[in-house]
């Protein structure tokens, strides 16, 4: 996931924090407007990351299962 934060124009203390997904192999980009300082906008886009992940899970595919060896059961 990679973020940009860009400070809206003629705005004071105004971001536009933008996460993006193509690096994880999804097509999708989220977005959303925030105030306060830049280090907050910063923060702020790894929840908007969270979210959408939470809110688009079925875009994101499941971590690989580890098969299980019987043999190593009998061993612990």
């Amino acid at each position: 996931m990679k973020h940009v934060i860009e400070l809206v124009a003629n705005e004071t203390n105004k971001w536009i924090v933008t996460v993006d997904f193509n690096d994880e192999g999804v097509d999708a980009i989220a977005q959303n407007e925030v105030r306060g300082t830049e280090d907050q906008a910063h923060a702020y886009a790894m929840t908007l990351a969270r979210d959408f992940r939470e809110n688009h899970a079925d875009l994101f595919p499941p971590p690989p299962i580890e098969e299980h060896d019987p043999m190593m059961e009998e061993i612990l």
